[in-house]
């Protein structure tokens, strides 16, 4: 999706400009400030010297004693470490069975603030309007609409097939809670056979056969000698079709000849002439409405319903062999740009989190000194915190868009933060037994996840949850206020439990590739 790729491209960008400035100008200013309290100069007032070096305080803060006598004694017990991971697991599996109800949309209200004129607006388009936009039924060139098996292909007039366009688009009209379509479609090819049967409807201009409007009251315009087939019900014959098509194009309606053709039709119908000066259609469309459409959902749907009622028709024409040129038949609103994202975006969705999830699970191993456990064990973290933010959306009424979706790639990089400090402090541990390693991991990591990562983004998560634009508060607090709360939840309490059951010594793909070289040698 463009806004994934958009995102990705910023994010790289920024996180390369981060790094370079943390292993540069970052370190640089911790040197200062180091020099800085050897010479025992203020912080604030650095140039200020005290007098008395202040006695080096031994006290530990109160987060590290938080985590040291209460926080990890209190979940490394044995029956609280199992009900954590029952209360985890259900946790998952409950997110995992609802995320199919994810609302995909993004609601046009979301995007200001309540008391926006704007938004009154679309309430009121929502409650009174009684037609949908305006949409078409695009037929591509190709098709000799002059030849009666074209005709009976196309238009809805007695003696048309069943499943011509226009009856196909009648068929969808009268199932419009299912397809969306809430009038049968104008069909010109339909109004032209009228109009010509109207006498004075066609008309000419005596000295040099030029088209002359209907309503010109003068006797230099002669009406037109269109011939009909009576076999095919009156309809205009090959030669007279495509003379006066473009008069018919050209005529205004009134009433008197309220089937002309030029308020409806003259950018409806390409045409072009032959060395003959016979008119000869190329692309066309057949216009309708939609019904109205009210939610996000609405609006997809219809763009869906319309490209299958597109397809068959597509597949109608072209096995009939009207022609030996491919005919395509598409649909078009203004909208449809705006919305045909979502027909994909479950897949993309999917697409998405697969590549971000593979590039942590290869980044952890290659990083861990190629240690299988360890990227196993973080994707797996990961993986459950994606679940469980999905299982959110379902809870807190977040739909599915292009935003959403960047955040939800985001929240698998936020998540690694939470989780691969443990992960890497747990295989350096020097203790003996997997509950000692998670405890002490614990203890050396848990205080500075819970400090410098969940508080910190608390802070600039907070200030969203005051602004007066819905889609600050719906889609980037909410969102963000789930990666952290469940990004911690997971880091501090489900990993740490979980590496003290499945907990392993320090394999990694180098020492198995050695030994199965050894087994077989």
């Amino acid at each position: 999706m463009p806004a994934v790729n958009t995102f990705a491209k910023f994010a790289t960008l920024s996180i390369f400009i981060n790094f370079i400035l943390q292993i540069s100008v970052f370190v640089s200013l911790l040197s200062l400030d180091a020099r800085r309290q050897e010479k025992n100069h203020l912080d604030c007032f650095c140039c200020i010297s005290l007098k008395k070096h202040p006695e080096k305080s031994s006290n530990v803060g109160l987060v590290n004693l938080f985590f040291e006598r209460i926080y990890t004694p209190v979940i490394m017990v044995k029956p609280i470490r199992i009900f954590i991971l029952v209360i985890f697991i259900v946790g998952l599996t409950t997110s995992a069975i609802i995320i199919p109800n994810i609302e995909i949309g993004l609601d046009q209200q979301l995007s200001m603030p309540v008391d926006s004129y704007v938004y009154k607006y679309f309430q009121y388009m929502q409650d009174l309007l009684s037609m949908g936009p305006p949409m078409y039924f695009v037929v591509t060139k190709g098709l000799n609409y002059s030849n009666y098996d074209v005709q009976n292909a196309i238009s809805g007039a007695s003696g048309c097939n069943d499943d011509s366009l226009y009856m196909q688009i009648f068929s969808a009209a009268n199932r419009s809670n299912e397809t969306y379509i809430s009038k049968p479609a104008s069909s010109w090819l339909d109004d032209y056979y009228d109009w010509s049967t109207i006498h004075g409807c066609c008309k000419y201009f005596l000295n040099n056969n030029s088209f002359c409007p209907h309503n010109e009251e003068s006797d230099m315009c002669e009406s037109c000698n269109i011939l009909h087939d009576e076999k095919y019900n009156l309809r205009p014959d090959s030669n007279s079709f495509r003379k006066y098509l473009t008069y018919f194009i050209t005529d205004v309606p009134d009433e008197n000849c309220a089937k002309a053709g030029r308020a409806s039709y003259l950018d409806g119908i390409n045409y072009y002439y032959d060395n003959y000066g016979m008119a000869d259609v190329g692309d066309s469309y057949f216009m309708t409405y939609h019904t109205p459409l009210k939610k996000s959902s609405d609006w997809y749907e219809a763009l869906r319903s319309a490209r299958l009622i597109a397809s068959s028709i597509t597949n109608m024409i072209n096995n009939a062999n009207l022609t030996s040129n491919k005919i395509t038949v598409f649909p078009y609103s203004i909208f449809y740009v705006f919305y045909e994202q979502y027909l994909t975006i479950t897949l993309n969705t999917i697409v998405s989190l697969a590549f971000s999830l593979m590039a942590i699970f290869i980044v952890t191993f290659l990083l861990t000194g190629y240690s299988i456990f360890s990227a196993i064990i973080v994707l797996i973290t990961v993986t459950m915190i994606v679940v469980n933010l999905g299982g959110l959306m379902v809870w807190w009424n977040i739909s599915l868009n292009g935003v959403t979706l960047v955040n939800l790639v985001m929240a698998t990089g936020i998540a690694v933060e939470f989780c691969s400090h443990i992960v890497h402090a747990y295989l350096i541990s020097n203790k003996n037994t997997r509950e000692e390693k998670a405890t002490e991991s614990l203890l050396r990591i848990g205080s500075s996840i819970f400090s410098g990562i969940t508080l910190t983004k608390f802070v600039g998560i907070a200030v969203l949850g005051f602004a007066k634009t819905r889609i600050f508060t719906v889609l980037y607090f909410r969102m963000y206020l789930g990666i952290v709360l469940f990004g911690a939840a997971h880091g501090l309490i489900f990993l740490p439990v979980l590496l003290s059951f499945v907990g392993k010594c320090n394999l990694n793909i180098l020492e198995i590739m050695n030994y199965i070289v050894n087994l077989f040698s």
